[in-house]
């Protein structure tokens, strides 16, 4: 559940670049901070970081999707968050393991 949530803040503040207004951008980006250095940065994770502040800073949304993909997975790959801490994202539709998040869609324009 801590992967998918943070893997729907990172999307959600990538689609939500061109809509979301200022309040709900600066939440979003309270929340990955926040996680980055208190959840990433220390026990068990101990991955020390600064990817995602940065990548925020300099408004580089597609090296901030690179970083949720390292971090939590895309697609087949898992990241190195799930793999250190041993947990999935629960089954596919045939039951199989899921490795990496659930993709947030686009809203519709």
């Amino acid at each position: 559940r801590f992967g998918q949530l943070l893997s729907y803040v990172m999307q959600g503040y990538v689609l939500g670049k061109d809509f979301l207004d200022v309040s709900s951008k600066e939440r979003l980006v309270s929340v990955m901070a926040e996680v980055e250095k208190s959840c990433i940065g220390r026990e068990p994770v101990s991955m020390p970081q600064l990817y995602v502040r940065n990548a925020i800073g300099r408004g580089d949304y597609s090296g901030l999707m690179r970083e949720h993909d390292r971090l939590l997975g895309r697609g087949s790959q898992s990241g190195v968050i799930a793999e250190k801490l041993g947990f999935d994202y629960g089954k596919n539709a045939d039951g199989s393991k899921r490795i990496s998040p659930l993709a947030l869609s686009k809203p519709p324009e």
